[in-house]
């Protein structure tokens, strides 16, 4: 049952997250990815018995796949109406340091079909990239909420 149920939202949820509930839209859901954040490559091509076909790296298809998976281990519904999403990346300075736009891409790629049906339920992202101090502590956090 929903802690905010009251007599002027009488339904009773069934799905409780965190602090609240999908339904009466008081919640905010966090999930860590563990391992370095992979940042979104554009699409690569390659010609293929003379057709072009357009793939996403593996590595990212990876890093993605993590994300829902860790995503689902948290607990994460699938989620309604417009949200606002905060991803906090710590990645280690050893090779190149990738752009937090990027990062956030992939992130939102890999919630996309766990967390919300469409990313045009996005309306609010804020994305911060942190240095780690080894391998060791390199990561993802997400935060999710209503918008």
């Amino acid at each position: 049952m929903c802690v905010y149920r009251t007599e002027a939202n009488p339904k009773q949820c069934v799905l409780q997250v965190e602090d609240g509930c999908t339904e009466c839209r008081r919640f905010e859901v966090h999930f860590t990815v563990p391992g370095r954040p992979v940042p979104k490559h554009r699409h690569r091509t390659t010609l293929i018995g003379g057709k072009v076909i357009s793939y996403t790296p593996r590595k990212v298809r990876e890093f993605e796949q993590s994300v829902g998976w860790a995503a689902k281990a948290a607990g994460v519904p699938m989620l309604e109406g417009p949200l606002a999403v905060e991803i906090h990346c710590y990645v280690s300075p050893r090779g190149p340091i990738p752009d937090a736009d990027n990062l956030a891409k992939s992130v939102l790629d890999g919630l996309t079909g766990v967390a919300w049906q469409d990313d045009r339920q996005v309306v609010d992202v804020r994305a911060v990239r942190h240095e780690a101090r080894g391998k060791h502590e390199e990561r993802t956090e997400v935060w999710i909420r209503p918008a």
